[in-house]
C-alpha cells in the first residue's frame, strides 16, 4: 500500500461509527471462518475423507448460525 492509500484508509476507519465498526468485526470474522471451513472441505474432500464433513457438526452449526443472523438483519 501506498501513502495515500494509507492514508485514505485511515480516514475512511476513523469516519466509521461504532456500531459501524462492530459490523465491520463481524462480517470479517465471519469471512475468515467460511475461509477455512471452505479450506478444510476441501482438503479433506480431496485426501478423500468425507467422513469429516458428517462429524464437523458444530463447525457447520457455527457458520450456519451466522448466515441465518445476516440473512435476519439484511431482511430486516
Amino acid at each position: 500500500m501506498t501513502t495515500a492509500e494509507n492514508e485514505s484508509l485511515q480516514l475512511f476507519l476513523n469516519s466509521l461509527t461504532e456500531n459501524q465498526l462492530l459490523w465491520l468485526h463481524f462480517f470479517n470474522n465471519f469471512l475468515f471462518e467460511f475461509s477455512i471451513l471452505g479450506g478444510m472441505l476441501t482438503l479433506f474432500v480431496i485426501a478423500g475423507e468425507p467422513q469429516f464433513i458428517l462429524n464437523s457438526d458444530s463447525l457447520l452449526r457455527s457458520v450456519h448460525k451466522k448466515v441465518i443472523l445476516i440473512l435476519i438483519v439484511v431482511v430486516k
